[in-house]
C-alpha cells in the first residue's frame, strides 16, 4: 500500500551511484494524432537529472521527425522534494494532493509551453503486489502506476492543442545501471474506454507473440481484476521493429478473456536512456463494440536492435 511519502524522494543508498528515481506523465490528443511524454530521471547520488518533454504526430524515425522535442541529459538535481520541484529546462511539477492530483507545467522561454493537470481515477497500483519477484522483474522492484484524467493545453510554435484524455502516470525507484542488457525487451500497453473500463498490460519479450507477464490487469465497470494469462499478437512494419496492429487477449482471475484490438496511429523512437530504445505510439483500441485510446511502448535494448538490423541487412 502506497502512502503520501511515496510521492517524495526515497532514501538513496549511500554511495550507490546507480540509484535512480523517475517521474513520468503522458498525454494524448487523438483528434490531432498527437502523443506526448514528460519524463524525468533523477540520479540523486550523482547530482544530475535527465528530463524530457516531447510530442509527435506521425510515424517518426528520428528525433527531428518529432512535433516537438526537448530532452536534456545533465540538469542539476532540483532543490526540495518531488512534491514541488522546478528544473532548469522550465519544467515544474507540483503535488496538489498526494497520490491523487498533480500539476505539470513546462515553459522553456520559447514559443512552446505545456500546462496540464492529472487527477487520479483509481488508486496507485503496486507493480509487485502479492508476488515474489523473478530476476527479470527486479528492474521494476519499486514501481507505481496510476490511471487518471489529464486536462490542459499544449502550445507549439503558435498552435494551441487542448488536452483532455484518460492516461497513466508512473513513479519508480530502483538501481539502474544502463548496461546493454540492463532490462529485457518488453511491451507496455494501456487502453482507456471510460473511467470505469480500462486495462494495463506489461509483457516481457519482443516476438510476433508475447505471453510472459510482468504485470497486467483489467478494470470492468470499476472493478480491477488481475490478469493471470496474456497473449499479444503483433503486425509489424516493414522493418520488423515498429508495431502497426496489436491484439491483446487478457484472461482475468475469474477466467474471462478480454480481447483488445489496437491500431497504432503514430510512433516515436525516444531514449529512456541512451542504451535503450523506446518505440512509443498512440493506439486506438477496440473491444466488444467500444472504442478507446491509449499507448504502446515497445522497449528494446540498443545492442539487440543493432544486431537484429545487421542480421537483416548484412
Amino acid at each position: 500500500m502506497f502512502t503520501s511519502k511515496d510521492d517524495l524522494f526515497h532514501p538513496a543508498p549511500v554511495g550507490d551511484w546507480a540509484w535512480t528515481e523517475t517521474n513520468w506523465f503522458s498525454f494524448q490528443i487523438p483528434e490531432d494524432n498527437i502523443d506526448g511524454e514528460v519524463y524525468v530521471y533523477f540520479r540523486p547520488n550523482l547530482g544530475v537529472t535527465y528530463a524530457g518533454v516531447f510530442a509527435w504526430d506521425g510515424f517518426c524515425r528520428h528525433f527531428s521527425d518529432a512535433y516537438y522535442f526537448d530532452i536534456r541529459q545533465h540538469l542539476p538535481m532540483p532543490k526540495g522534494d518531488l512534491d514541488d520541484y522546478t528544473l532548469e529546462n522550465g519544467l515544474h511539477v507540483k503535488v496538489l494532493e498526494p497520490l491523487r492530483r498533480y500539476e505539470v507545467t513546462y515553459d522553456p522561454g520559447t514559443d512552446t509551453h505545456l500546462h496540464m493537470s492529472f487527477e487520479a481515477i483509481a488508486d496507485a497500483i503496486d507493480y509487485n503486489e502479492n508476488r515474489e519477484l523473478r530476476a527479470e522483474d527486479r528492474f521494476i522492484a519499486n514501481h507505481m502506476e496510476q490511471p487518471g484524467r489529464v486536462r490542459g493545453e499544449l502550445y507549439v510554435r503558435g498552435r494551441t492543442h487542448r488536452i483532455d484524455c484518460l492516461t497513466h502516470r508512473d513513479h519508480s525507484w530502483a538501481r539502474r545501471f544502463e548496461t546493454l542488457d540492463s532490462i529485457p525487451n518488453l511491451g507496455w500497453h494501456v487502453g482507456h474506454f471510460d473511467e470505469g473500463n480500462w486495462f494495463h498490460c506489461w509483457l516481457w519479450g519482443d516476438g510476433d507473440v508475447q505471453d510472459r507477464i510482468a504485470n497486467a490487469y483489467v478494470i470492468v465497470n470499476g472493478v480491477r481484476k488481475p490478469v493471470v494469462a496474456a497473449r499479444r499478437e503483433t503486425k509489424w512494419d516493414e522493418t520488423g521493429f515498429e508495431a502497426r496492429a496489436i491484439r491483446l487477449a487478457l484472461t482475468d482471475c475469474d477466467g474471462t478473456v478480454h480481447v483488445y484490438d489496437g491500431s497504432v496511429k503514430n510512433m516515436f523512437p525516444w531514449p529512456s536512456w541512451y542504451n535503450l530504445l523506446n518505440l512509443t505510439g498512440l493506439v486506438e483500441w477496440r473491444s466488444a463494440g467500444r472504442r478507446g485510446w491509449g499507448e504502446v511502448q515497445d522497449v528494446r535494448q540498443i545492442d539487440w536492435a543493432i544486431r537484429r538490423k545487421r542480421a537483416r541487412n548484412p
